[in-house]
């Protein structure tokens, strides 16, 4: 009975070790946020990728004043991640994220490997 316990412990603790590319991109866009960067400078910063004007699709101008910047990103099988960056009108600080569910479902585009 101990053999068992330790093996499921075992295997449990090296699969919650592993995150999927999904996982990964959260974890990746949450800490772009944490850098408390302006639009421009996460435009700069991230290697062109998350804040490339070139992925921008449309911008909305919230009723608090903030706007969010929609992007679809290209993945490696040629669809598309798409996302929101709410952004500060006034000081164009980026303060949040989240994926856009209506137009691409992120478990599936949204991640290293697509």
């Amino acid at each position: 009975m101990a053999r068992i316990i330790l093996c499921v412990l075992l295997i449990s603790g090296c699969t919650s070790m592993y995150k999927t590319s999904h996982e990964l991109f959260i974890d990746m866009m949450n800490d772009y946020i944490k850098l408390e960067k302006t639009l421009p400078e996460l435009q700069a910063f991230s290697g062109k990728r998350i804040a490339d004007q070139e992925f921008n699709m449309s911008v909305e101008l919230l009723v608090d004043g903030d706007k969010n910047y929609h992007y679809a990103l290209p993945n490696i099988f040629g669809r598309h991640c798409h996302y929101y960056l709410l952004v500060d009108s006034k000081t164009q600080l980026v303060k949040g994220w989240e994926f856009d569910r209506d137009k691409s479902n992120p478990k599936i585009n949204c991640g290293a490997s697509g």
